[in-house]
């Protein structure tokens, strides 16, 4: 056997791979940000609702709840996992959020949510409760699904007329046109499902009652937190350094909140 050297054009250039091979290096030398942040089986049903949803803005780590002990008192925090593992070597200016202002925070985005778009609000809610006790989806859901349609395709034409102030021409973003055409396909082939089995199954009665008590329950405790609604409703939670939140609910609906007292 022989080695032989340079005895064919090479599909990238020597320098390229010297490149790539020191970057290799250092990334194989390099601590990851945390050998937490990934979600895990145990992660994606954590006891904290929150545990899966929360995300710091700054280095795209998960939040943890913490409890800190000073002088006998107790303070329950949430920390973005990164900064508890490393320190501020990876994430240096994530917030420490306490939970009583983070909760308050989410409470006024929820009831935000249901002021200014009371008929979304409603959709979500019943369609993430009825899956939740088995309910099959039905009327509520394909409007939800209707409405993702018609956002879908507002963005579509806004790609189309940025592309031609732009003088760009829409060919840049082909990509982008068939990922939001394969969504809208997959959405239409939902409704087309649901509305079939609108005409086919029978309604359970006892699950519609269930639903609307759970409902009406909920309008009746606007001001206090509950875990459920981050379970069935909120998609994420992205915090800020200057104590700015991002809270994202079912179908990209986002509201923006500030924490009192960010620190």
């Amino acid at each position: 056997m022989y080695y032989v050297q340079n005895s064919h054009v090479a599909i990238i250039s020597r320098e390229l791979f010297h490149k790539t091979q020191e970057e290799l290096a250092q990334r194989m030398n390099r601590e990851p940000n945390s050998t937490k942040t990934a979600t895990t089986a145990t992660g994606k049903y954590s006891r904290y609702a929150l545990s899966n949803v929360m995300i710091c803005a700054e280095c795209g780590s998960r939040y943890k709840r913490v409890t800190w002990t000073s002088r006998g008192k107790k303070r329950v925090v949430w920390r973005c996992i990164s900064r508890l593992d490393y320190g501020k070597r990876y994430c240096k200016s994530s917030l420490t959020v306490d939970e009583d202002a983070l909760h308050a925070a989410i409470v006024r985005a929820v009831n935000r949510f249901n002021e200014q778009d009371e008929a979304t609000y409603l959709a979500l809610m019943r369609a993430t409760i009825g899956e939740a006790i088995g309910l099959n989806g039905g009327t509520d859901e394909i409007d939800l699904l209707r409405r993702k349609i018609d956002g879908l395709n507002r963005k579509m034409v806004s790609i189309i007329n940025e592309s031609v102030e732009s003088g760009e021409g829409i060919e840049s973003h082909e990509a982008e046109f068939k990922e939001l055409s394969d969504t809208i396909e997959l959405l239409q082939g939902r409704i087309k499902k649901l509305e079939e089995a609108l005409l086919s199954d029978q309604e359970n009665d006892s699950r519609i009652l269930q639903l609307q008590q759970i409902i009406a329950d909920r309008s009746t405790r606007k001001m206090e937190y509950d875990d459920t609604i981050v379970h069935q409703m909120i998609e994420c939670v992205k915090v800020y350094p200057d104590g700015r939140l991002d809270i994202i609910f079912g179908g990209g609906y986002l509201i923006e909140e500030k924490l009192d007292n960010a620190s």
